[in-house]
């Protein structure tokens, strides 16, 4: 009896002790977590605030640009840089972007060769044809819509597509196009480098939903029913008529080439 009694003791005292080692255990865990919390604190109080000063351009600072070809384009860039007053980096960058915009640019460089001199230049796309949305556009090579056309400018016409309302602009500034009329806008500049390469001289390309591609012709004004398919095919056809109505002095009015093997041909 006296030894049960004994490891009773025990156990009463053993089970004593367990709820202070947890308590313990407990606050050695939460006291690196304090610290972490407590410098973390610290730190953003004893940060050093960011110099404004930093920011500021030399009050000499000259911006020079480099690379525009088309003068009237660098005295337009050189009269949007200086509307207004720049006495920051931040503003600097800024008014780079404004103006990229109202060109048109595609990117610009920003070189600094010293806090006093820096030299900028704009990349622009290549005009290729002129597109009419609605409000006429230039075209690149590569189908990018940008800015707006002169009608005055020898360049060939796309016609046939959706009037575009509102000017969302990508950020090479290019103008937001949906991708079917994207594809359609790359198969009608498709057609005038075929054209092109084949030396036809082309006045206009006309998308037509249910037809396809019609070109016309500068020097007859011919007109040419592609389709939507088979360029290379269509353009070996149109050779072929096209140069024995001209062997024999026929002045054609219409080319039909998209019904297969067969091709419809009016004669004026």
């Amino acid at each position: 009896m006296p030894k049960k009694r004994k490891q009773s003791d025990k156990s009463k005292a053993l089970a004593a002790q367990k709820p202070i080692k947890r308590r313990r255990k407990i606050a050695i865990t939460l006291v690196p977590i304090l610290i972490a919390t407590i410098s973390v604190i610290g730190l953003f109080f004893w940060l050093p605030k960011p110099d404004k000063n930093q920011d500021k351009l030399d009050p000499k600072f000259q911006l020079s640009l480099l690379g525009i070809q088309d003068r009237n384009v660098e005295q337009r860039a050189n009269a949007l840089l200086e509307s207004r007053k720049i006495t920051t980096n931040s503003q600097l960058i800024k008014q780079i972007k404004s103006v990229q915009k109202k060109l048109y640019a595609s990117s610009y460089h920003l070189f600094m060769q010293s806090p006093r001199q820096a030299y900028l230049t704009f990349e622009f796309f290549e005009p290729y044809a002129c597109i009419d949305l609605g409000t006429l556009r230039l075209i690149s090579e590569d189908a990018k819509v940008f800015g707006k056309c002169d009608p005055q400018k020898e360049l060939p016409m796309i016609k046939g597509f959706e009037v575009i309302h509102s000017e969302v602009r990508q950020e090479d500034q290019s103008l937001l196009i949906s991708r079917l009329e994207s594809e359609k806008m790359e198969s009608a500049i498709t057609i005038l480098k075929t054209a092109f390469d084949q030396n036809f001289q082309v006045s206009a390309v006309k998308y037509l939903e249910h037809r396809g591609f019609r070109l016309f012709l500068k020097d007859a004004e011919t007109e040419i029913i592609i389709g939507f398919s088979q360029i290379d095919e269509q353009f070996s056809k149109l050779n072929k008529i096209h140069g024995s109505m001209t062997k024999n002095d026929f002045s054609t009015a219409k080319i039909e080439l998209d019904f297969g093997d067969k091709a419809f041909i009016k004669i004026n």
